[in-house]
């Protein structure tokens, strides 16, 4: 797991950018992403990283304050202690958090680094990231991180069906509505298939 990068910026970055890592950028406290979170299609997940711009909206994390020597500029002193911080440094321990419990809850022999992956990878709450994040569509990661559903086990039950399909159509669009529908043993769907 690796953090997105605090640039705002839409450069690829690495290791982020590296295939195999999952990445992690920020969300602020109202759901769309926290100003300073880096971009791309090569990121995987939001999680919260705070943001100085709301009230009450940063992380609270352990952190280490430092005394120098003025002369040599060693370190002398260094004592623990927690303060409020933002940016995708403080997201991705929460993804990293949810990792462990992925491991703790469904680890043992035969679990591998991509069962964790997968788990972790469609953790995501029940909420289009793209709809409260106009603009940055397909660039912020596949959702927001949700801890409850990495834990949830797919007993391979299908989900309810959809019974009712509004259709609206447009000269060029159509736009097409529908409930959510639960899903027995993984709460709802946590994506559609519309074929046309």
């Amino acid at each position: 797991l690796f953090a997105a990068g605090n640039e705002s910026s839409d450069d690829i970055v690495y290791p982020a950018a590296y295939g195999p890592v999952v990445t992690i950028s920020a969300m602020a406290p109202d759901w769309k992403k926290a100003y300073y979170t880096n971009r791309g299609d090569w990121i995987d997940l939001m999680a919260p990283g705070g943001d100085i711009h709301y009230p009450g909206g940063q992380i609270y994390s352990t952190s280490v304050q430092v005394e120098k020597d003025s002369d040599t500029g060693e370190i002398v002193k260094a004592v623990s202690h927690y303060e409020y911080m933002q940016g995708t440094s403080m997201a991705c321990p929460h993804a990293s958090g949810v990792a462990a419990l992925i491991v703790s809850h469904l680890g043992g022999k035969g679990f591998t680094n991509e069962m964790c992956k997968k788990n972790l990878l469609t953790a995501l709450r029940p909420s289009n990231i793209d709809e409260y994040n106009v603009g940055y569509e397909g660039i912020l990661g596949f959702g927001y991180l949700d801890a409850a559903r990495a834990l949830d086990v797919d007993m391979k039950k299908a989900p309810a069906p959809i019974n009712k399909v509004n259709c609206e159509t447009g000269y060029t669009h159509l736009t097409l509505s529908f409930p959510a529908v639960s899903d027995e043993d993984d709460r709802t769907a946590t994506y559609y298939t519309i074929y046309y």
